[in-house]
């Protein structure tokens, strides 16, 4: 899709996925 963004969309992905590790809560959730 964003092909000159490709580092910004990895960027967001990864501090999502940190949020996530760091808050099973939050992943229980999403999963639900």
């Amino acid at each position: 899709m964003w092909s000159a963004n490709s580092g910004s969309v990895m960027m967001v992905a990864g501090l999502e996925f940190t949020r996530l590790t760091c808050k099973p809560s939050a992943r229980s959730t999403r999963h639900a």
